[in-house]
């Protein structure tokens, strides 16, 4: 029946807004730290409760950011606005209470982290606590004493 087809076709869509949710939460487990160290905050060595106040604050600015895109402030909007001031202050909070980063920030703090979750090589990160090993000398002098 025509009823049912729209009750079904509601659930789908409901199903792949939670998927969509789910994945936008998902990232932002690695992204707020990421954004923290960029900041010259280590939110990944802070409590759970920081954490947890990174990762919402940008799951819901994110998401009420989208919102505000797709909607243009038509439909929802004053929870779309309570949801993005909510995701604003959960990473005010988690930016002020998270331990400061012994590395510094910026971007190549990031690009530190990033290579070291990918189990790239310590030369690759340029890390200051790398100290590269001395190039062995090849060759008819590599012998000689000076």
């Amino acid at each position: 029946s025509a009823e049912g087809m729209l009750i079904a076709e509601d659930q789908d869509s409901k199903n792949q807004a939670q998927i969509v949710r789910l994945l936008i939460l998902l990232w932002s487990i690695p992204a707020s730290r990421l954004a923290g160290l960029s900041l010259g905050r280590e939110i990944s060595d802070s409590s759970a409760v920081v954490q947890t106040e990174g990762v919402l604050g940008l799951f819901l600015t994110l998401l009420s950011a989208t919102w505000l895109a797709i909607w243009n402030e038509s439909t929802g909007s004053r929870e779309t606005a309570m949801a993005f001031a909510m995701g604003a202050t959960f990473t005010y909070l988690a930016l002020k209470s998270a331990s400061k980063s012994s590395r510094g920030g910026r971007a190549n703090a990031v690009w530190c982290r990033v290579l070291r979750w990918a189990n790239a090589p310590p030369e690759w990160r340029v890390e200051d606590s790398h100290i590269p090993a001395p190039i062995p000398k090849v060759g008819p002098s590599a012998g000689k004493q000076s």
